[in-house]
C-alpha cells in the first residue's frame, strides 16, 4: 500500500513537470528594400536559428510550434499601423517584431545629426553601412555617403569577439532565408547580412528564454499567461546569454547592461569612436574619448557644432517674412489693378487722342491703337506716304 502510495506521488510529480507544450504565433514586419539597413532579404533568417538554439537548449515544453506571419510594411508608417492591428488584433500574435526605419528625407545639409543605434554589426565587421554590397550595385553610394558622412553609429564595443561570430552567422542567416518559413529562392545574391539580424536574432532568442522562465516559474503554459507581455517581462530580470551583439546581461529593472560606442567614419572610412557608454540599472556612465570637438567629433560639420533647434524653428515659420511674402495678396491685388488700369487707357487713349478737325474723314474714324504705335516708331502720321509721290508727266 505504502509503495503504490509513492508510485501515485512520483508519477503525480512527473505529470507537473511534463509541461504542456504551447503553439507560438510570431508575427514579423519588415521592409523588402534592400537599401534600408532591415531588408527581409538579409535579416528574417536570424528569426531561425535563434528558434533552433531555442530548441537546442529545451527552453520551452517538448512539442512547442512556432508559426512565423511575416508582412512587408516597407518602412511607411501608415502600413506598419495597418499591419501592427492585424497581426495583434486579427491574427492573435503572441510576440510582434518590428524594425526600426530610417528613410531618405534629402536632408543632408550640416543642420541634421543622424544616430543610428542599430548598425553595430556591419560597423564591426568592415564596410561602412552606405557601401551596397549587391551584385550588382545600385550606383547610389556616393549620395549615401553624404548621409553616412553625418551619421553617428551606436554600436557594441568591437574590441570584443562580436565581429569574428557576425561572420558566420551572416552567412547562415543568408543560407536560412531558402529554407521554412521563408522559402526565398532568390533573396540571397551575394550580400551579407543586415546589421538589423543580430539585435533580431537576441530579441527572438531573449522572448524565448524569458517564455521559458515564466513556464518554468508559474508551472503554467496558459496562453492567458504567456500573452501577457508585461507580466511575461519580469521574468527578464537577471537574465545574461551570448548573443550576437555582444553580452547580454539584463539587470533587475530589465536595463541591458553593455558597453556601447558612439563613432562615427572618417574620411577614409575608418571607424573613430568619440562617446563611452557603459550602461546598468543605475543607469548611464557616459565618457569622452575625443579631446578638441572642432576637429573630432564635428570636424565633418566644418568644426560648427549644429544648433538644438533650426534656424527658423521645426515648422519654420520662426524667420521674418520679407515684406512681399507678408503682404502677397495686396502685392497681387494691386498688380492686378494696374494692369486693368493700363488696359483701360491703352482702350481709351484713341479716342483721347483724336484730332477733332479730322471727325468724319478717314484719319478721324479710323484711328486705333495700333495706328498710334505706328505713329511713335515711325515718327510721323499714319496718313503720309511713306515715299513722295512724283507727279507723272504726258
Amino acid at each position: 500500500m505504502i509503495r503504490e502510495l509513492f508510485l501515485i506521488i512520483c508519477y503525480s510529480d512527473v505529470a507537473y513537470l511534463q509541461k504542456t507544450p504551447v503553439n507560438i504565433k510570431v508575427g514579423a514586419l519588415f521592409p523588402t528594400d534592400e537599401r534600408t539597413l532591415t531588408a527581409y532579404s538579409n535579416s528574417a533568417g536570424a528569426l531561425t536559428i535563434a528558434l533552433d538554439r531555442i530548441y537546442k537548449e529545451k527552453l520551452l515544453p517538448d512539442g512547442s510550434n512556432f508559426t512565423f506571419l511575416i508582412e512587408y510594411d516597407e518602412c511607411w508608417a501608415a502600413t506598419d499601423m495597418g499591419f501592427t492591428f492585424k497581426l495583434i488584433d486579427e491574427e492573435q500574435v503572441d510576440v510582434l517584431f518590428a524594425p526600426p526605419c530610417i528613410s531618405d528625407a534629402g536632408m543632408d545639409t550640416p543642420d541634421y545629426v543622424y544616430i543610428i543605434p542599430d548598425t553595430s554589426m556591419l560597423a564591426a565587421v568592415e564596410l561602412p553601412f552606405w557601401i551596397d554590397r549587391n551584385t550588382p550595385t545600385d550606383g547610389c553610394d556616393n549620395d549615401s555617403r553624404a548621409i553616412g558622412n553625418r551619421t553617428f553609429l551606436i554600436h557594441v564595443d568591437t574590441t570584443s569577439g562580436v565581429a569574428d561570430a557576425f561572420k558566420n552567422f551572416s552567412a547562415e542567416v543568408m543560407a536560412r532565408m531558402s529554407d521554412w518559413p521563408f522559402y526565398c529562392t532568390n533573396c540571397s545574391h551575394g550580400q551579407q547580412a543586415s546589421p538589423y539580424s543580430s539585435t533580431l536574432y537576441d530579441a527572438m532568442y531573449l522572448y524565448g528564454k524569458v517564455l521559458g522562465n515564466a513556464i518554468n516559474k508559474t508551472g503554467s503554459s496558459d496562453p492567458k499567461m504567456y500573452r501577457n507581455g508585461s507580466f511575461i517581462s519580469d521574468f527578464a530580470s537577471q537574465l545574461e546569454f551570448e548573443g550576437m551583439s555582444g553580452t547580454i546581461a539584463i539587470g533587475f529593472y530589465g536595463v541591458r547592461n553593455s558597453i556601447y560606442h558612439m563613432s562615427e567614419y572618417s574620411a577614409n572610412d575608418a571607424l573613430v569612436p568619440y562617446l563611452q557608454f557603459t550602461m546598468t540599472d543605475s543607469g548611464a556612465n557616459v565618457s569622452t574619448l575625443y579631446t578638441d570637438p572642432t576637429t573630432t567629433i564635428w570636424a565633418s560639420r566644418d568644426g560648427v557644432k549644429p544648433l538644438s533647434a533650426p534656424k527658423c524653428g521645426f515648422q519654420g515659420n520662426g524667420c521674418p517674412i520679407n515684406a512681399f511674402e507678408q503682404y502677397k495678396g495686396i502685392f497681387i491685388a494691386a498688380i492686378i489693378l494696374v494692369v486693368f488700369i493700363i488696359i483701360d487707357l491703352l482702350w481709351t487713349s484713341p479716342e483721347n487722342l483724336r484730332d477733332e478737325n479730322y471727325v468724319g474723314n478717314q484719319q478721324g474714324d479710323v484711328y486705333s491703337f495700333a495706328i498710334i504705335c505706328s505713329e511713335v516708331v515711325n515718327m510721323r502720321l499714319a496718313w503720309e506716304s511713306s515715299e513722295e509721290v512724283v507727279p507723272h508727266e504726258g
